[in-house]
């Protein structure tokens, strides 16, 4: 499927989604966000079975695959357990769950897909019914490793991660290495959720946790099948008796309209707000996660604002000489600062800004925009190490010397660049304007990319969603742009001067910088390591609270006026 295939299939999917997705974005930006509840079915790229699976895969082995299926199709997954636990003998049964939930499934495999996203989405605890250790290692690769991994019997480790919003993962169903306090068969599921058919004792542990999850916190639902087994009666009755709490998942379509229209009404009665696709593209789990990603990281809200009106240079209050030809034929094409920061002359000229390709308002109305004298503008983006130098910290979540800086202000920057002016002697250091950057990264372009109107190379030039690995990348390893200019997409945002407007209604028609109201909110361009492709095109545009230290998806480069 091309890019623009797959593009299609996401808009449709977030249309079809329109409004709950929207309840859902404004959800993750409060403060206490959603817990993500993960299911098997993040887990299973990487080799580990769905339980359906393993029941039945391991029945064939046994001979009893004909009453294991009676049992799933009837929905009575822990009698199918039990039946095969009996079957097998209690060590063969438990030797069968280490060899298809143990870490050597992991061993030699490259973690990725969308399970790499739920680390973004999580500022607290997440939840999982998986055996596996699929989730400890992404959060461990991601830099945010779990406080404590709890299952079983854990009153106080489980009310801390819910209420004081700790970094743990709760594990209700037990761990791969630990077969004490399993939830598997009949019998586990009669000790931990009560032994009368189907009614659930309240009294009981984790009938008591899930009412406490459930009547507290907002649950997102991610690879999870929901089919009706006791936990998810239990998600029932607690959402019946208390309505006002809604939860959401991203879940499968069933087969026909009927069974959609069956399926909805069972969630609502559950409290829960599906998000649906299209049966058997689990993929697009992957992609709807990245689009909420990047709708919180693009919609921050603002927090602890802290402006500080003395820190931002006016555009307006620049002094640029005035030059002749014959000056400009002597300027150097590129060059070097004292710090090692280099820059390269972006000439002057005329362009088309904006774009009409996704019909969105934010980048309309395209005009043409002429950029009168040339300047130079960095090479690469602001590195950690250039950082370091001048500001003596480095606030970075990913570390390293050549990697850019992030998770500073624009207030922050404004600051770098005083303190650039003062070492470097003079008062031409600024961020660049909206337009001038737009100019820049197009470099003579008029395509949705400065090197195609598809997204086909696009590794080639950025690291994005698809080749990061979640994370950012040392500057300059992937090919510039035809004026010599590296990471102007992907790796991480960047901040510009101009004030965030939602269109371009009114914008100025030359290179100053449209700072014409109060506004906390700063323009960023580019694209980061977490962005789809349409958010790397040269003209899409987004926004951010200039007081905003707590992403690591944004940093800036510099320009110089002549």
């Amino acid at each position: 499927m091309s890019f623009q295939d797959e593009s299609k299939k996401l808009d449709e999917i977030l249309k079809e989604n329109e409004n709950n997705l929207r309840r859902l974005i404004e959800q993750l930006k409060t403060s206490l966000g959603v817990i993500p509840f993960v299911g098997a079915g993040l887990s299973r790229p990487f080799g580990f079975p769905l339980w359906t699976d393993f029941l039945i895969t391991r029945a064939r082995l046994v001979g009893i695959e004909e009453k294991i299926q009676e049992r799933i199709y009837a929905g009575k997954y822990e009698d199918a357990a039990e039946d095969l636990l009996n079957t097998m003998g209690n060590r063969a049964f438990n030797d069968a769950i280490e060899d298809a939930f143990g870490d050597h499934i992991l061993d030699g495999k490259k973690l990725d897909g969308a399970i790499l996203l739920i680390p973004q989405l999580a500022a607290g605890p997440v939840i999982t019914t998986n055996f596996d250790h699929t989730l400890e290692n992404v959060f461990k690769n991601a830099g945010r490793p779990f406080d404590h991994v709890v299952w079983g019997i854990r009153v106080d480790m489980f009310t801390k991660a819910l209420s004081q919003n700790k970094s743990y993962l709760i594990k209700i169903h037990g761990d791969v290495e630990d077969r004490t306090d399993r939830v598997l068969t009949l019998a586990d599921y009669r000790k931990h959720y009560g032994d009368s058919g189907t009614k659930i004792d309240r009294n009981l542990f984790l009938p008591s946790l899930l009412q406490q999850m459930l009547t507290s916190r907002t649950i997102l639902f991610v690879g999870c099948s929901l089919n009706k087994d006791r936990t998810v009666e239990s998600i029932g009755k607690v959402a019946r008796e208390n309505p006002a709490i809604a939860h959401y998942a991203i879940i499968e379509e069933p087969e026909s309209n009927e069974e959609i229209r069956n399926r909805a009404r069972n969630l609502s009665d559950y409290g829960i707000r599906p998000i649906w696709y299209p049966r058997g593209q689990h993929d697009l789990i992957e992609q709807i996660l990245s689009y909420l990603v990047e709708q919180i990281c693009v919609k921050s809200r603002q927090k602890n604002r802290t402006p500080d009106s003395n820190l931002s240079f006016s555009r307006a209050s620049r002094q640029i000489e005035p030059k002749n030809a014959e000056r400009d034929k002597i300027i150097k094409e590129t060059f070097t600062n004292s710090m090692g920061m280099e820059f390269v002359l972006i000439p002057a000229g005329e362009f088309i800004m904006g774009s009409e390709e996704y019909g969105w308002d934010l980048e309309k109305p395209v005009r043409t925009v002429t950029i009168n004298k040339p300047f130079y503008l960095g090479v690469y983006p602001v590195t950690q190490r250039q950082w370091e130098e001048l500001m003596e910290d480095n606030p970075s979540y990913f570390e390293g010397n050549e990697l850019p800086v992030e998770r500073v202000s624009w207030n922050d920057v404004q600051e770098f660049i005083i303190k650039l002016n003062e070492q470097e002697g003079e008062n031409k250091y600024y961020l660049p304007s909206e337009a001038e950057w737009e100019y820049a990264i197009r470099a003579g372009t008029t395509t949705s990319y400065f090197f195609a109107d598809d997204d086909s190379k696009l590794e080639e030039y950025a690291w994005y969603y698809e080749n990061s690995e979640s994370k950012t990348h040392p500057v300059g390893q992937k090919n510039p742009n035809p004026w010599g200019l590296y990471d102007m997409i992907g790796n991480v945002w960047e901040w510009i001067q101009d004030t965030w407007h939602d269109s371009y209604r009114y914008a100025p028609t030359d290179s100053s910088a449209w700072e014409s109201r109060e506004s906390p909110l700063r323009v960023v361009r580019g694209g980061c390591w977490g962005s789809l492709a349409a958010n790397c095109r040269s003209a899409a545009r987004a926004e951010y609270p200039d007081s905003t230290r707590e992403e690591h998806t944004v940093g800036f480069r510099i320009m110089k006026v002549l």
